[in-house]
Parts: C-alpha cells; structure tokens; sequence
C-alpha cells in the first residue's frame, strides 16, 4: 500500500515539507489532521512525486 503525501511550502523556514496523514512515525506519533507531522521533502521526493514547489500551500510549521 503507497501512502498518500501531502506537501506544503513551509513559508517559516523556506522549504518544502511533505505529511503522511494517518501514518504512525517510529517515535510513536499518528499524523492527524489536528497534529500533523511533517517532515522535510528533498528534491528526489519532489521530483518522484512531480511536484512543483511553486504550487505548494504556505503552511507555517513551528520550530
């Protein structure tokens, strides 16, 4: 089963971030829609995906 990402600009830190809605991290975090977990995209990522970072929401994640 491929798990769905959902990518996003993080306008905060100036980089694209990517989430796994639904998928339970290996420190035990579930990624909701009321605690996301995202993570950091790399080119490969995006590229595979065929994403354009242009076309990314802004999101602010915290630091």
């Amino acid at each position: 089963m491929t798990e769905e990402r959902v990518y996003a600009w993080d306008k905060t830190n100036g980089q694209a971030v990517y989430r796994i809605p639904g998928h339970q991290h290996g420190d035990g975090q579930v990624d909701t829609d009321d605690n996301p977990v995202w993570l950091l995209a790399n080119d490969d990522d995006l590229a595979r995906d065929q994403v354009d970072v242009y076309d990314l929401p802004e999101i602010a994640v915290p630091d």
